[in-house]
């Protein structure tokens, strides 16, 4: 089986009045192997893209069968375990119309 390798980060906007209508920005890959340290490793998902700034995630661990990612919006944090297929979605508004939308993904 091959082995994951990175986490892929897909922001975009997302329109409030139609979910199904987004506004593709750009995608992000970060090594997985850059994640790895003994103190947690703590991402922006937006990619500099907030203009709250106030949230941040971090890989616990992984595997073929599933993952454990914290999500820290200021004082506040969430643990969030899935299987290893499911896209993790971290969201903010960003105007009085668009939601910022970050899609995180593990890929092989």
């Amino acid at each position: 089986m091959e082995k994951y390798t990175h986490l892929e980060l897909t922001i975009q906007y997302v329109f409030k009045a139609n979910f199904n209508d987004s506004y593709y920005l750009e995608t992000v890959c970060i090594e997985l192997k850059d994640l790895e340290k003994d103190d947690l490793v703590w991402i922006d998902p937006f990619c500099g893209r907030s203009k709250i700034n106030n949230t941040s995630i971090a890989v616990k661990s992984y595997s073929d069968k599933e993952y454990i990612i914290f999500k820290k919006q200021g004082d506040k944090i969430q643990e969030f375990k899935h299987p290893i297929n499911f896209t993790l979605i971290c969201s903010e508004d960003f105007n009085d119309s668009l939601l910022l939308a970050s899609h995180i993904t593990f890929r092989k």
